[in-house]
Order: structure tokens, then C-alpha cells, then sequence
């Protein structure tokens, strides 16, 4: 997911917000930069997150005194990988606010209408920049972290679930780049959910690909499943009032009622009673981190990454480093191989020191021995694949 905000299409003072393992700074990029930056949102289970159903909101609806006027013809750029989505970022750039404002709004629509790949359940990064920033902005990373399993007074966890971090990453990056209240980027989001939308063809496609174990949960066939006992499939109504509840929930107590408050418990109550497993304690130690990304130069065009643990980054950076190559490729598969090899599958270490450790990885070439390995044939083992650790719920 990709929001960029202008004021003119030379000298834009707003920031770029990108979501997930891209990058686009404040400037003209370079054909052959564009061709690596593209990398996919990871998809797994969705969670349905249990609330009390508030005010009905209408679809597409934004506060009128949310920003004032729009600020022109020219407002700026939205990407997502679902349409319904990228037209609430869309509106809320015409009503003047910002790309961090957009991304923000964006992802909590997209928890809504492709909760199959950024649920509100999930995690994930993302990469904000403003003209000004050193070191290519900062990264804010919020991958899954995983709950307690093993506590004594805890029933048994057959099904262990991670901590839901979308909410909270989605604030910080926010806190430190929006423009608008947070509160005024939620009603769009409680309106998608509230009000249903049609099913679109990823989103069916997901849900077909999971649907025996997805619909063993009575909780999950109430929303995900259609009167024949199928998943539902492409232009079927989906209609999510918890999740609606829940999104209102967060709008008028703030994000931490889903880490410290009644929300919060009720997430827990739902996670223990599905096997998850998850307490109180885990919701509230779950913290997102920001901290410097990866950083590239092109010409005069400064390229930012995301750092470890997201191996996406680290790959898009190597290949990026290597696009004059013809196996690009190869090499940010073998170098995201062999950074796990060094340093584990989640590499040690915190924050800034972690990505210095990348960035030098990086520019020693990625594990050039490794990926001369790869290319020769050799059996290279690495787990899951080579851009694949970004965002999972």
C-alpha cells in the first residue's frame, strides 16, 4: 500500500507513507528502481475481532470539517491491493490531508475488505518519509509478535495466535507523520464493515484456498461462510457488525482500549476461547518499534528499504543494488538466505543496530559467496520464501 501527497508535482513539503515493503521517496524515480520496489502484502488467516456495534456509518462517508477544501486538482498518489480501499486513501488526500492520513485510513479499510491479508488482527510495517528527513525517513515496524502458551493458569492454546499489531503500528507511524486525528480516519473503515461490501476475486480466492479449516470455527462461518455452507465467493455480500463494533470502539476510546482495555479483553476472551491462547499481559508488552531503514543511493534519488526482520526489505535492497545484473533475482534470494543463516530466521538484536548490521550486509554485496552458491546449483536451503516474512497476522 503506497499513499503520496503534493502540493505541486515539482516541491512537495508532505510526507510519502508506504505500507508494507515498499519505498518511493519524494522524487522522481528511476524505471529501473521502480521494476524492484514491487513487492506483494503477505496473505494468511483472517481474525474477527469481537466488539459492540455503535453508530451506523454511510459508505464512503468523511467528516465534513475533517480537512476543509481540497487543495486542488493535483492531490497526490494511492496505491493498495484492494480498489474499495484505495478510494478511501483517494478522498482523504481531496479533502487535504496527508499521505501518512491516507495510509492510515487505507489500512484500516483494508482490514475490512481484504482482512484475508491485513486484518486487524495482523501486523506489518511501513515506510514514512518527508522532505527534510535524514537517512531516507524511518521505518515503523509492527510484525506479529507471539502470545504466551505456556503460562499455568492459562487453558490450552491449540491454535497459538500472535498479538494483533496493525492498530498500534498504524498509530505510531501516524502519531509521528499524520495530520489529522486519528479518530477521523476510522469512520470509513466502521462504514465498510457496517454497511458490506461485495467479496472481490482475491478475497474469494483466499477464502477458497483455506476454507476447511477457516470454517471450523463457528465464529468465522457466521461472517465468512454463505447459507450453503461454502465460503463466500466473488460478489457475495460480506458484512462484518463485530468488526464494525470494534473499529467504533477504537475511534471513540483510542487504540490502546484493544491493548489495555474492555476491547482489549474481549480480543483475549475470543483468542482463549478459539485455542489461541492469548492474555492481557501479551497485549499490552506488544509495542511497535521505529527505528532507521535501509538506505540506497540512485543518481541523486535516495531509496529507502525496510530493515530485518523483514526479509522483503533486505531482499528489495540487494536486488535493487544489483539491477544492472541480469540475476538480480538470484541474489536477493541467496542474500535473504544468508542473512537468515548469520543471523537467524528473526534476527537478534534491536532497532537502529540491527539495521546497521543490514546495511552493511548490503553493501558488502549480500553474502556474495552464498548467492554464487545459489547461482551454481548448489542446495540452498532457506525457510519460506525469499520476500516473504513482511507482514503475516
Amino acid at each position: 500500500m503506497i499513499a503520496r501527497s503534493c502540493n505541486d508535482p515539482f516541491n512537495s513539503s508532505k510526507p510519502t507513507c508506504l505500507l508494507e515493503k515498499r519505498c518511493v521517496p519524494e522524487h522522481s524515480i528511476p524505471p529501473v528502481a521502480r521494476r524492484y520496489m514491487r513487492t506483494a502484502l503477505s496473505a494468511v488467516l483472517a481474525i474477527s475481532v469481537a466488539g459492540c456495534a455503535g453508530h451506523r456509518y454511510s459508505p464512503m462517508r468523511l467528516v465534513s470539517h475533517m480537512f476543509g477544501p481540497s487543495p486542488g486538482a493535483l492531490i497526490g498518489t494511492v496505491s493498495s491491493d484492494e480498489p474499495q480501499a484505495t478510494l478511501v486513501g483517494r478522498d482523504i488526500l481531496q479533502r487535504g490531508g496527508n499521505a501518512a492520513d491516507a495510509a492510515t485510513a487505507m489500512g484500516l479499510a483494508l482490514s475490512v475488505t481484504l482482512p484475508s491479508r491485513a486484518s486487524l488482527g495482523a501486523g506489518g510495517a511501513c515506510l514514512a518519509y518527508r522532505p527534510g528527513d535524514q537517512n531516507g525517513g524511518r521505518a515503523f515496524m509492527f510484525l506479529p509478535v507471539a502470545g504466551t502458551v505456556t503460562a499455568p493458569d492459562m487453558p490450552h492454546a491449540d491454535r497459538p495466535a500472535a498479538v494483533p499489531m496493525l492498530a498500534r503500528g498504524l498509530y505510531l507511524m501516524h502519531l509521528q507523520y499524520g495530520s489529522a486525528a486519528f479518530s477521523e480516519l476510522v469512520p470509513d473503515a466502521i462504514a465498510l464493515a457496517a454497511n458490506g461490501i461485495n467479496v472481490s476475486r482475491q478475497l474469494a480466492g483466499d477464502l477458497a484456498a483455506v476454507q476447511v479449516p477457516l470454517l471450523a470455527d463457528p465464529g468465522v462461518r457466521a461472517v465468512f461462510s454463505r447459507s450453503d455452507g461454502k465460503a463466500l465467493a466473488e460478489g457475495d455480500a460480506l458484512v462484518q457488525t463485530h468488526l464494525s463494533g470494534a473499529l467504533d470502539q477504537i475511534r471513540s476510546m483510542g487504540v490502546g482500549d484493544l491493548y489495555n482495555g474492555a476491547l482489549g479483553q474481549s480480543f483475549v476472551a475470543g483468542s482463549q476461547g478459539a485455542g489461541g491462547g492469548l492474555q492481557m499481559s501479551d497485549m499490552r508488552s506488544a509495542i511497535p518499534s521505529e527505528r532507521l531503514p535501509l538506505s540506497l543511493s540512485s543518481g541523486d534519488t535516495q531509496v529507502a528499504f525496510l530493515p530485518p526482520p523483514a526479509d522483503g526489505g533486505l531482499g528489495s535492497a540487494v536486488a535493487f543494488r544489483a539491477a544492472s545484473s541480469s540475476d538480480a533475482t538470484t541474489r536477493a534470494q541467496a542474500s535473504v538466505a544468508a542473512w537468515r543463516a548469520q543471523n537467524g530466521n528473526h534476527a537478534s538484536g534491536t532497532g537502529d543496530d540491527m539495521t546497521a548490521r543490514a546495511q552493511a550486509f548490503v553493501n558488502g554485496g549480500g553474502g556474495k559467496r552464498r548467492w554464487a552458491a545459489f547461482a551454481s546449483g548448489f542446495d540452498l536451503v532457506h525457510r519460506g520464501g525469499p520476500f516473504g516474512h513482511g507482514c503475516r497476522v
